[in-house]
Formats: C-alpha cells, structure tokens, sequence
C-alpha cells in the first residue's frame, strides 16, 4: 500500500490566479497511508518530519511493521516533490501546467505551486535543488527497494528533525 504525506496549501493557476488544488499529495517524511493524518500534514513553513527510533536513529527509506514508513532521506534537504496524483492538464481557464510540486528547502516546505510545461521534465516525482536552485530529477527513488523496521526494537517516537 502506498504511503503519502500532505502539505495544505492554496495551489493557484499561473494565469487566472484562481484556486483550484489545497492538498498537495507528496511522498516525503513520515508517511501514513492514503488519510490525510496530523502527524504527517504540512503547511508551508512547518519542518519535514521523520520517525526517530528511541536510540535517535532514523531509518531511511523504511517501512514500520506499523504500516507506517520513512519515505526518503532526511540528509537531503533541499527538495522538489511532484504531487503523486496531479498531472500535468489545462486548467479550466485553458492555461496548461506541467504539474502541481512541493518545494523544501533546509528541510522546510517553502511552497506550493502548479509549474509550467518544461520547468520540471516530470521524469520523476522526487527533485534534489542545487545551490543555484537547479533541480535534478532522481528517477532512481520512484522505485526505491525500501527496508522493512520492527518497531518493537526501535520505539514509537515521532518527533521533528530540523
């Protein structure tokens, strides 16, 4: 079953400025299933969260037998998510997009936005950012062979790594 997390935020057209997306479904952080879910619900500004063993490890790219899971991995910081459902399609005013994406930055979620044909090329939903705001699209994580975690050797902890 496949894990998402959610940022909150008002998606508008490039063109109209009309909104017409507020739940950007993204895979990053602690992810909990299809529910939108607190503990894995952003606004802009707030930290990507990551579930922390009770030794302090967190466990990249892991599912909890919990059916809960790390989808990612908190070393890298400076992000472009695309939103797992949203693809690109004209929205009613007629303006074409590429797509609806999630940007973090130093492990922040900074925006929200529906991209233009050609500022991302959709050949991935995860994007790192270079220092030049340069994304590069990680195709090799859209199909990541994730590690299984027994919880009961880790602790139920979920807390924020900033």
């Amino acid at each position: 079953m496949p894990l998402f997390a959610h940022v909150s935020a008002d998606v508008v057209c490039p063109s109209c400025e009309q909104v017409f997306q507020d739940l950007v479904v993204i895979q990053w952080g602690y992810c909990r299933g299809y529910k939108v879910r607190a503990e894995a619900s952003y606004r802009v500004g707030d930290a990507v969260r990551w579930r922390v063993c009770a030794d302090g490890n967190i466990h990249a790219w892991s599912f909890f037998d919990t059916g809960e899971g790390n989808i990612g991995d908190p070393a890298f910081r400076d992000l472009i998510l695309r939103d797992y459902w949203r693809e690109a399609s004209p929205h009613s005013c007629g303006q074409e997009f590429g797509g609806v994406a999630v940007q973090i930055r130093h492990g922040l979620v900074t925006r929200a936005w529906a991209y233009l044909p050609g500022e991302l090329d959709n050949s991935s939903r995860f994007y790192i950012v270079d220092a030049h705001e340069v994304p590069t699209p990680m195709p090799e994580w859209d199909d990541v062979l994730m590690n299984w975690v027994d919880l009961s050797l880790c602790g139920h902890e979920v807390r924020l790594v900033v």
